[in-house]
C-alpha cells in the first residue's frame, strides 16, 4: 500500500510534521486533519485551530474523542 504524501493546504509546504491522524506545518504553524485533506478540496480545508474558533464563536463544545466504552 502506498502512503499518501501530505502538504500544507495554505502554503504548499511539503516539509510537514506528520502525526497519525493530522500534521503540522512549521511555516504556517497550523495543524490540519488528514481526513479533511483526503475528503475536501484545498480551498475548503480548515486548520484545527480554525475549526475550534468556529465552535467557540457559535457557543458549541467540540466532540472529544474518548477511549471509554460509554
Amino acid at each position: 500500500m502506498v502512503e499518501k504524501k501530505y502538504h500544507c493546504p495554505r502554503c504548499g509546504n511539503k516539509d510537514i510534521v506528520d502525526y497519525t491522524e493530522s500534521f503540522d506545518c512549521p511555516s504556517c504553524k497550523l495543524e490540519f486533519e488528514k481526513k479533511d485533506c483526503d475528503e475536501l478540496e484545498e480551498s475548503q480545508i480548515l486548520a484545527v485551530e480554525e475549526k475550534l474558533g468556529v465552535f467557540d464563536a457559535i457557543g458549541l463544545e467540540p466532540k472529544k474523542k474518548t477511549n471509554s466504552l460509554d
